[in-house]
Parts: structure tokens; C-alpha cells; sequence
């Protein structure tokens, strides 16, 4: 059997020199190798885990490295951790021996205990010491996501919450002060415990190039940490109304989202206010966004009046074993074949779908 670093570092110390012609020491011997081993595995999953490109229906903006590392130091003494998102620090975490739990509907995030689910659905599977709460920057999101943090970890728990800076758009400040007030009934509330920096997502990179209305094409890129400490009991989980489902699917680190649903016609058309294929918002105020029916990673967007029929054509497409098969599959649906959908063969290739 091949050793792994770590062991054969253990065998130098021993002078390098065989463990006792012995079957217990055998037996002790393979059993060390082989939790090393399964130690590396884990350890180079984490490390070179590359996670699909942020979508924007996930509102995915993600930490920078020294955000995602300071967050880190915060929690690692703070075990057992819950991120509520955040899976960037949840990587981080467990790559640390930290027992963290991560609840994010993204399926594909290198983390081995994930809870593959909406937070809106998450009901708490345990008590934990600690949460961070990186929820979508509106203010149903934030209360939601800090309440099922806060049922989570219980009187005396800490919560740490990324929140929106006051000029993110004319009510946020309005927004933050009402959500202070709310907090404030159920918690100690700390302000700005630390600032928090994000990288700029494919698809705002794209709005940029293609930008209509400069206040709704970029993003903040800086936020606020709140520390929440559980003094009493959060409102019970909002009733959720039945939202638009749409099948999603992730091709290396593309990502596709298409509206469920339609007639069998397909009519693959420009979005209003789109810059021909292309998004020019990365706003949930941006006008005509409920006329997307396609969307992608790249900032991509089209209507189509029959998403079911479009996914069974990426669906038959995705699975093709070369770039020529791929092409022949999508021939009922040509303007796709201009967007950046990568050709197989891939590396990964998975279908979800998810409610919005």
C-alpha cells in the first residue's frame, strides 16, 4: 500500500524502521494508514474544492478570502457553528476540525455536513453554540434567516449577521433601523463588530459591461457585521406562500436556471431591458426581472414559453458524450448555442431545482 505523506513522516520518526512482525500491530499499522488516507482525501477535497460560479437567483456574493478568514477566527471557538449560507467560512471551518453544520440549497459546496434545503424550510436539527447568517440583503431574508438562527442556538447563543450599508438603496437605512428595532426584542444587539468585504460576482462583472441604470447594476461589495446575543424567543417561521420553481442545472461551474412550466412551443425571445442576451441589473427592483425565464451564471437571460420543453433539451444535451452530440441536441433551441454553456465532456454535471 502507497503511503501517504503524514505516515511516511510518522515511519521517519521511527527511524524508519517496519512496526513488530505482529498481527495486532499489523492490523494497528493499516489502520493508521488508512485514516490517514481517508484524512488527505478530506483535506484535498476542501482545498481544491472549486464551487460553481454564484448565480444571481441565489443572491450569491461571497466573502473575500481575509473576510471569509477573519469570520473563521470568530467561530472557531465557538462549536458547534451553524452557517446559514456562508459556505466559503463552513469550508474554512471544517478544514479547521470545527464541528459546522452548513444549510444552503446550492447542492455542489465541499462541505461534509451540508444540509441541501432553502433556510426558509430549515427547522434546527440540533443545538448549536453559534450561527453566522449571510442571508439575501432584503429585509423578509434578514429577519428570516437571523429567527431560524436564533430558534438554532438558544438563549445565550450568538448570531453574527452580514447586513447592507445605508446607500444601498433609498430605504436601507429605514430597513436597518426597523430590523434593529426587532432584534432588539429577542436579542443584544452589537453594530459593527467588523466590516465585511465581497469579491464581484460573473454575472455583476456582466451588468457592468452592459449597465442601463448604474444604481441597479452594482453592488455594495462592503457590509456590516452585527453580533447577536439570544436572550429570548424569535417570531415563529414566516408561512410561506408557493414561489416559482425552476430547474437548475450546473455544468463545471456553469450554472443554468430555467422557470418550470409553459406550453410545448418553444419561443426563446430577448428580455426587456436586457442588452440583447445580456442582463444589465443586479438588483431584485430591476425592471421587467419577472420576464426571465432563462438565466445563467454569465449574466445571460432570455423569456421562453416552454421552460419543461427547454429543460428536457438541456437535459438530453448536457448528458451527450462530445461537443458535436451537444450541438446536435440543442438545435431546437439555437440562440442557446451563443450563450458560454461549456461543451462536454465535463467534469461534473448535476440537475436541481429549487422554489423562489
Amino acid at each position: 500500500m502507497q503511503q501517504t505523506p503524514l505516515c511516511r513522516q510518522r515511519g521517519q520518526r521511527n527511524g524508519g524502521k517496519s512496526l513488530p512482525n505482529s498481527r495486532s500491530k499489523r492490523n494497528h499499522a493499516e489502520e493508521h494508514i488508512a485514516r490517514c488516507a481517508g484524512l488527505y482525501a478530506v483535506i484535498s477535497r476542501l482545498q481544491m474544492f472549486d464551487p460553481p460560479s454564484p448565480h444571481p437567483l441565489d443572491h450569491d456574493w461571497r466573502y473575500d478570502e481575509a473576510t471569509a478568514r477573519r469570520l473563521a477566527d470568530r467561530l472557531t471557538g465557538m462549536q458547534p457553528v451553524l452557517c446559514l449560507g456562508a459556505p466559503s467560512v463552513a469550508r474554512l471551518l471544517e478544514q479547521r476540525g470545527v464541528d459546522v453544520t452548513l444549510v444552503d440549497r446550492q447542492p455542489l459546496q465541499g462541505v461534509a455536513r451540508h444540509l441541501v434545503q432553502s433556510v426558509e424550510r430549515f427547522t434546527a436539527d440540533r443545538r448549536y453554540r453559534s450561527a453566522l447568517v449571510d442571508p439575501p440583503w432584503y429585509p423578509r431574508q434578514l429577519q428570516e434567516w437571523s429567527n431560524a438562527a436564533a430558534r438554532a442556538v438558544g438563549n445565550g447563543g450568538a448570531i453574527l449577521v452580514s447586513v447592507w450599508p445605508w446607500d444601498t438603496r433609498p430605504s436601507a437605512r429605514a430597513e436597518l433601523d426597523d430590523a434593529m428595532s426587532i432584534f432588539g426584542r429577542w436579542a443584544v444587539v452589537r453594530r459593527s463588530v467588523d466590516s465585511l468585504q465581497y469579491e464581484p460576482p460573473q454575472f455583476e462583472l456582466v451588468a457592468h459591461r452592459h449597465a442601463g441604470e448604474p444604481d441597479l447594476s452594482r453592488s455594495p461589495l462592503v457590509g456590516e457585521l452585527l453580533h447577536l446575543t439570544v436572550t429570548g424567543t424569535p417570531p415563529p417561521p414566516f408561512v410561506l406562500s408557493p414561489g416559482v420553481r425552476w430547474r437548475r442545472f450546473t455544468a463545471d461551474c456553469y450554472q443554468l436556471a430555467v422557470r418550470e412550466g409553459g406550453d410545448t412551443k418553444l419561443d426563446i425571445a430577448f428580455v426587456p431591458g436586457a442588452d440583447g442576451w445580456h442582463w444589465p441589473y443586479v438588483s431584485a427592483r430591476a425592471p421587467d426581472i419577472g420576464r426571465i425565464d432563462v438565466w445563467s451564471s454569465e449574466g445571460e437571460v432570455a423569456g421562453c414559453g416552454a421552460g419543461d420543453a427547454l429543460a428536457a433539451i438541456l437535459r438530453r444535451a448536457l448528458a451527450s458524450p462530445d461537443a458535436r452530440a451537444f450541438d446536435e441536441a440543442m438545435a431546437q433551441a439555437p440562440s442557446l448555442l451563443t450563450w458560454g454553456i461549456p461543451r462536454p465532456p465535463y467534469k461534473r454535471w448535476i440537475e436541481w431545482q429549487h422554489q423562489q
